[in-house]
């Protein structure tokens, strides 16, 4: 407890400095929240742009939704949150900019009340709260999603949306566009996960909009397995398997695209990936995986671009 109280009293002493801030906290702070909280009562950050505060789960996010009360932080524009809803300054929820919320992720409907999961009501009257937000990330379970809220009320100043939907389960629930409008929306980006592609339809079909935002000109998709998913890359399963045959000296990965899934995720550069294996390399689910995620942060040797009248235009990456 000593060594925890003490590094919040540094940062504190310092906190005329600080830029960025990122508090992060666990079930194994629970017993020190109230040390914590007395710690931090009275926090001026004249520099502060952007806070991040990341909660393991709900209980612990309502344990320290007060410690931001009574800061003082003019500058703060980017606000992160994970699994909390903080109690801000009254003065600075119109400075906010930049807003991304994760609440409820890794709740179970069977256990939402027990864990003492944020409840709809709360969700939507504290991002209704933020005036003045452009740039609005959303990601979070309604486990009682069917309350009477009233008519949804408008976000007139949100710009881009991003929706996060963990899994199918969520995918076919009611969501925060529900209760919320975005009238003056021109980016709508939906990241989904999914098991089977089969459900992709139904689950794009539940995106609705009481208000459809008719000023959108920027849609994405961005497409994964489901948070909760434990199941190993298919790549790296082929690399495991490849492996029993010895010395393999050569392996052709091919993605058929269309008239399958595909192999390789929708953004990778190539359909056909063959692996030649050095002398004393090894060929397994590792090293196939390394060589998968070392081409994506390098990038595709060139670039295609299509447009609506499917013609293309090729540039070297």
């Amino acid at each position: 407890l000593i060594r925890v109280v003490g590094m919040y009293k540094l940062a504190i002493s310092v906190s005329a400095r600080i830029q960025r801030l990122t508090l992060e906290f666990t079930d194994g702070d629970e017993h020190h929240l109230g040390r914590i909280l007395e710690t931090c009562v009275h926090v001026s950050m004249p520099a502060l742009s952007e806070l991040k505060l990341v909660c393991t789960k709900a209980i612990v996010g309502r344990g320290i939704k007060s410690i931001c009360r009574n800061w003082n932080a003019p500058l703060l524009q980017k606000l992160t949150l994970v699994d909390v809803l903080p109690e801000l300054p009254i003065t600075v929820f119109p400075q906010i900019k930049t807003l991304s919320l994760d609440v409820n992720r890794w709740c179970m409907p069977l256990s939402a009340i027990q864990r003492k999961c944020w409840l709809t009501r709360e969700i939507v009257g504290f991002l209704l709260c933020f005036t003045s937000v452009e740039h609005l990330r959303i990601a979070v379970q309604l486990f009682d999603g069917h309350v009477q809220l009233g008519a949804a009320r408008p976000m007139e100043s949100v710009r881009s949306l991003d929706l996060g939907l963990q899994n199918t389960r969520v995918g076919r629930a009611v969501k925060i566009t529900k209760f919320i409008t975005f009238p003056s929306l021109d980016s709508f980006r939906v990241e989904l996960g999914i098991k089977d592609f089969e459900d992709l339809e139904d689950i794009l079909d539940n995106v609705d909009f009481g208000v459809p935002p008719t000023s959108v000109t920027k849609v994405a998709v961005a497409i994964s397995r489901e948070l909760e998913s434990d199941i190993v890359s298919p790549v790296y399963t082929i690399g495991q398997w490849c492996s029993r045959f010895g010395e393999v000296k050569s392996l052709k990965l091919e993605s058929q695209r269309d008239n399958a899934h595909g192999l390789f995720a929708l953004a990778t550069p190539f359909d056909v990936l063959e692996v030649v294996a050095e002398e004393g390399s090894v060929m397994n689910g590792f090293a196939l995986e390394n060589i998968l995620s070392s081409s994506e942060r390098t990038g595709a040797p060139k670039k295609a671009i299509i447009d609506i009248q499917d013609k293309f235009n090729y540039k070297e990456g």
